[in-house]
C-alpha cells in the first residue's frame, strides 16, 4: 500500500544519469526589421532576432551551439515575400558587468517580385511603348500625336502615385522612382517635340507667305526639317535614353 501523497517517503530519487529532464517554454513576442526598399521589387531582407536570458536564468541556462537547432513551422511563401533562410548562433556577450550567453536569429526574407512586374512594370513599358508610338504618326496630325501622349503622361504619373502610396515613406530615392521619373520625362520631351515641330512649320509659312514663287519649295524645304528633327528624336534620342535606363536598371538587380 503506498503511502500518502504528502509524505516524502513517497518520494523517488534517479541517478542523473538515468533520465533526461526537458523544460519547455512557449514565449510569444513582436520584434521590428528594418527594410532597405531602394532594389523594390527584387529587395531582399536580412531581420536579426537577439533572445538574451534575464540574469537569474543565466545560473541555471545557457545558450550553446553545439546543442542548438532551430525548426521553422510555418509556410516558406508568405503574402509578399519568400523565406529563404533562417539560422541561429549562440555567443557570448558582456551584459551588465557579467558574461552572459545570447541567442541570434538570423531570417532572410525576398520579395516576391512577381506580381509587382505584372502590376507595374509590365503595363507602365507597354504605356512607354504607346507614348513612343506617336513620334510615327504622320507631321500633319498634331491633334492626333498630342493628345495621345499628353493622356500616356498622365495615366504613367498616376500609376507612379499609386505604387507610392503603397511604399514606405523614406528618405532616399528607390530604383522604381528612378523607373518612373525617367519614363514620365521621356514622355514629356516627345510631348515637347511634337509642338515644336509643329511651331517649326507654323513659322516656315508665316515667314514665307508673301513669296508665292518659291511658296512650295520653303514648304517642302521646312517640312523636311521638320520631319528630319522627328526622325532624330524617334530613332536617336528616345531609344538611347529608353535603353540607358534598361541596362541600367536591371544591371542594379542582377550584378
Amino acid at each position: 500500500m503506498l503511502s500518502d501523497f504528502n509524505s516524502v517517503e513517497r518520494a523517488s530519487l534517479f541517478n542523473r544519469g538515468s533520465g533526461l529532464l526537458v523544460n519547455t517554454q512557449h514565449v510569444n513576442g513582436k520584434f521590428a526589421c528594418v527594410f532597405d526598399v531602394f532594389r523594390y521589387p527584387f529587395d531582399v531582407h536580412r531581420c536579426e532576432l537577439l533572445v538574451r536570458l534575464g540574469f537569474s536564468s543565466e545560473r541555471l541556462v545557457t545558450f550553446t551551439n553545439d546543442s542548438l537547432s532551430l525548426i521553422y513551422t510555418g509556410a516558406n511563401k508568405l503574402k509578399e515575400f519568400n523565406v529563404q533562410n533562417m539560422t541561429a548562433i549562440a555567443s557570448s556577450v558582456n551584459f551588465r558587468n557579467s558574461s552572459n550567453t545570447e541567442l541570434k536569429v538570423t531570417i532572410i526574407l525576398e520579395r516576391i517580385p512577381g506580381m509587382v512586374m505584372m502590376n507595374i512594370l509590365l503595363p507602365s513599358f507597354m504605356l512607354s511603348i504607346i507614348g513612343y508610338s506617336t513620334l510615327y504618326i504622320r507631321l500633319e496630325l498634331l491633334q492626333v500625336r498630342l493628345p495621345v501622349a499628353l493622356t500616356t503622361m498622365l495615366v504613367l504619373y498616376t500609376l507612379f502615385n499609386q505604387v507610392s502610396t503603397t511604399l514606405p515613406t523614406t528618405a532616399y530615392i528607390k530604383m522604381i522612382d528612378i523607373w518612373f521619373l525617367t519614363i514620365i520625362s521621356l514622355i514629356f520631351v516627345m510631348s515637347i517635340t511634337h509642338v515644336v515641330v509643329d511651331w517649326m512649320k507654323f513659322r516656315a509659312f508665316k515667314d514665307n507667305v508673301a513669296k508665292v514663287s518659291v511658296r512650295l519649295n520653303t514648304k517642302v524645304e521646312l517640312e523636311t526639317n521638320a520631319e528630319k528633327g522627328l526622325r532624330i528624336t524617334r530613332c536617336a534620342i528616345v531609344p538611347l535614353i529608353f535603353l540607358s535606363l534598361n541596362v541600367g536598371f536591371w544591371a542594379a538587380f542582377f550584378l
